[in-house]
């Protein structure tokens, strides 16, 4: 699995919650389509997505993640990112070729505050969420869960995943992300694509005039004490301070 989600166990429960063809609330859509706009360097990843529309969402499961690491703030993020970057979410597409359902985000860089990338790249995240498809799950792991399931059943359903209640990535979504290297050959995984450090502890959201962090609803002092928002204008002169040191 891949080692920059820093997760060590992922405990899942599923939950049958139809068989004959519930449909889920599946907004986003699944195919990208790469903004035009030519002022983008197009740095982004194609991968072979599925539509999520196209099919019915017969299994939640429900997911409790262990980290390797907990990064209490930003200086912790700062310090093991490879790249700092703030921008907007262009586009949208499901992955689930390793069993674990992903999302493939693109992502149009508008400010760098650490690493190699530049204004107005467009680069690809791999994030956890989404959706596995049933016919993926049986093919990796077996019919055993499913067997009370027709193969047409299988084929069209889906698994839609909570990962400890996490929000998925929404078009439009402005971003402060502490980001690993990209990935390189360790398949099925796409090269190329970015991956947030720690899972959600990378991704603070831009709200008003803070910048948010998830932190599980069941778990209020998950980040030890340390930071689940900030001030834009606070962290914007922590990143400047720290990219001209870096200098």
């Amino acid at each position: 699995m891949l080692k920059r989600f820093l997760t060590l166990i992922v405990v899942i429960a599923f939950v049958i919650v139809c068989v004959c063809g519930c449909n889920g609330d599946k907004s986003q859509p699944a195919q990208k389509q790469i903004d035009e706009t030519p002022d983008y360097v197009d740095k982004t990843v194609k991968i072979e997505s599925f539509n999520p529309d196209n099919f019915s969402v017969d299994v939640t499961s429900t997911s409790t993640i262990v980290f390797e690491t907990l990064y209490k703030n930003k200086g912790e993020l700062y310090a093991d990112a490879t790249n700092v970057v703030y921008g907007t979410v262009k586009d949208i597409a499901y992955f689930d070729e390793s069993g674990a359902a992903m999302i493939l985000y693109d992502f149009a860089i508008e400010e760098v505050y650490k690493g190699s990338l530049n204004k107005n790249d467009m680069i690809s995240i791999l994030a956890d969420g989404g959706y596995v498809r049933l016919s993926k799950y049986v093919e990796l792991h077996g019919k055993e869960r499913f067997s009370n399931y027709s193969d047409e059943q299988i084929k069209k359903a889906v698994i839609a995943y909570d990962n400890m209640g996490m929000p998925t990535p929404e078009i439009g979504d402005k971003y402060l992300l502490f980001l690993s290297p990209p990935i390189d050959n360790e398949p099925p995984f796409p090269n190329g694509a970015y991956v947030e450090l720690g899972s959600f502890m990378g991704r603070y959201v831009e709200q008003g005039s803070e910048f948010i962090r998830y932190k599980p609803a069941n778990e209020p002092d998950f980040y030890l004490g340390g930071e689940e928002r900030i001030s834009k204008a606070e962290a914007k002169t922590y990143l400047v301070k720290e990219k001209e040191e870096i200098k």
